[in-house]
């Protein structure tokens, strides 16, 4: 004679629902988190392609990265 718990398969139902749940929420989170990423890695590739002098005019050679290190002597073990 086997001895059968109906809560038992209440209790599986409801941690898998629970965890489908969590999971949905962490596919969310990551779908927004790599769309953010892929804007801004978009935004940063667009301003080389289209020219960072012609969008943001003289004032680019004070942001990009290589000129700041140059000022401040950092650039010495590039070559």
């Amino acid at each position: 004679m086997t001895y059968e718990c109906p809560w038992q398969f209440d209790l599986v139902l409801s941690s898998v629902e629970q965890t489908s749940k969590l999971l949905f929420a962490d596919v969310v989170r990551s779908a927004i988190g790599f769309t953010i990423f892929s804007v801004v890695l978009l935004t940063w590739a667009a301003t080389f392609i289209i020219g960072g002098e012609r969008l943001f005019g003289p004032g680019w050679n004070d942001l990009v990265m290589y000129n700041v290190a140059d000022k401040l002597g950092i650039s010495g073990f590039m070559g």
